[in-house]
């Protein structure tokens, strides 16, 4: 008696079950990263370097039970750490110091910058007034993202920016023409296929185990 053949399955059906049943494993394994508080985006490194890019300066954050805004992680390579209220205190003013290496306060930190002596002199100027002075300066920014930073300090209330520039704007044309280009270029094809692809814990949290520590 002939045996019946086993029924055959298209490729066009196996490969649309093998694509279902990846998407359901790599969901479980993101919800099972979304449980556990790891693989986060604010971790995650900026693929635009702050070029055009979704990659927020500061980001929510709870401090001893306070809802406050602070410096993003993987910012902190190229920022100092500032927080602030979001909204802002009554009776405060509040400035943004933006630039380049200078504004951070190279070779140094915030503490050395003129941000940092504004803190001390404006309180001995208007002492009525509660003065809040945050510095917004990165390492090695030029006017490009001094600009693009500024959009989004914009929805945080500021009462001044105070803006030292111009001491990079060779440094950036050299250092990331691909970014700067207008259409397609390859380094603008690798930033956003990154900036896709961190939409997930899986990858961030691989991304981060291969990252080099400072």
């Amino acid at each position: 008696m002939k045996e019946p053949s086993a029924a055959k399955i298209s490729v066009t059906k196996k490969l649309l079950f093998s694509t279902v049943m990846l998407l359901m494993v790599a969901g479980v394994v993101e919800a099972l990263l979304a449980f556990l508080g790891l693989g986060v985006l604010e971790h995650a490194d900026d693929p635009f370097v702050g070029f055009d890019s979704t990659s927020p300066l500061f980001v929510s954050t709870q401090i001893d039970g306070e809802e406050l805004l602070a410096t993003a992680p993987a910012k902190q390579v190229w920022f100092n750490y500032q927080q602030f209220q979001v909204p802002k205190p009554e009776n405060t003013r509040r400035i943004f110091c933006l630039g380049g290496s200078t504004t951070f306060g190279r070779p140094f930190d915030d503490k050395t910058a003129f941000s940092g002596w504004l803190r001390q002199l404006l309180p001995l100027a208007e002492p009525q007034t509660h003065w809040e002075v945050i510095n917004a300066g990165g390492v090695s920014y030029a006017s490009y993202r001094v600009a693009s930073l500024m959009e989004e300090l914009c929805q945080y209330e500021p009462d001044l920016f105070i803006v030292l520039t111009g001491h990079n704007e060779f440094l950036e044309r050299r250092t990331y023409a691909g970014l700067l280009e207008e259409g397609w270029s390859e380094d603008r094809f690798v930033a956003r296929t990154r900036s896709v692809l961190q939409s997930s814990r899986l990858y961030n949290l691989i991304e981060s185990i291969g990252r080099p520590k400072n």
